[in-house]
């Protein structure tokens, strides 16, 4: 049997990886379930067809998709961040609300990675050498499907802009709410009748900071 296993995290799709991380949440599985589970994945194949496969060479294939998945993310500039004709939002520090919201909403849940993606790739509405300009959000649904299809490498590599950008946001929010300024007492005013300190909002930022850490931690298996 001819198989294309994946070298490069290029060549495996977001719908793969969501299917993967499904696989090894799965409890009481067994190491040779998952290793079969791992192959039909990555070489797309059916689980029948990985049964046919001698034992070892199971193994084998196991353990490369595994390295493929454990490969250093790469680190690009925004404007090489495209696939297609979909680019990356090419603007992070003029997000909407509603983008960075629904980006961190998806970015830490895998069976939302196609949803992430239609938030932060859209399809490229002008383009001027290396500049361009993307189609306005309207919700992650209309590029969604699409996504399923669009390369793993992608997903990772716009998942680092955007922990970069919410730890950037939650420091300058933490050293703002520590200035003795009017406006920080009338918050404080406000938090103190609602129970809340904002000693207790610091530490609700470092938390989310620490999460964010948490997040960047990919999940993957080694046999």
């Amino acid at each position: 049997m001819r198989l294309t296993i994946p070298t490069e995290q290029s060549e495996i799709t977001i719908e793969q990886f969501i299917k993967y991380n499904r696989l090894i949440r799965l409890e009481n599985i067994s190491e040779f379930a998952l290793m079969i589970g791992i192959v039909a994945i990555f070489c797309d194949i059916t689980t029948d067809k990985a049964m046919e496969i001698p034992f070892n060479e199971v193994k084998e294939i196991a353990n490369q998709c595994i390295e493929v998945l454990n490969k250093e993310v790469e680190q690009k500039r925004v404007n090489e961040l495209t696939f297609d004709n979909f680019g990356f939002i090419p603007n992070l520090d003029n997000i909407t609300a509603g983008e960075y919201i629904d980006l961190d909403k998806y970015a830490g849940d895998f069976e939302n990675y196609h949803r992430f993606m239609a938030v932060a790739f859209r399809p490229i509405t002008k383009k001027v050498f290396n500049d361009y300009s993307i189609e306005k959000y309207d919700g992650s649904d209309k590029y969604a499907g699409q996504m399923l299809k669009a390369p793993l490498s992608m997903l990772l590599s716009s998942q680092v802009f955007f922990y970069n950008l919410s730890k950037e946001l939650l420091k300058a929010t933490r050293d703002y709410l520590q200035q003795p300024t009017a406006e920080i007492e009338q918050l404080e005013k406000a938090l103190q009748q609602n129970g809340v300190g904002i000693n207790q909002l610091t530490q609700s930022l470092q938390d989310a900071e620490l999460n964010l850490e948490k997040l960047q931690c990919s999940t993957f298996t080694s046999f």
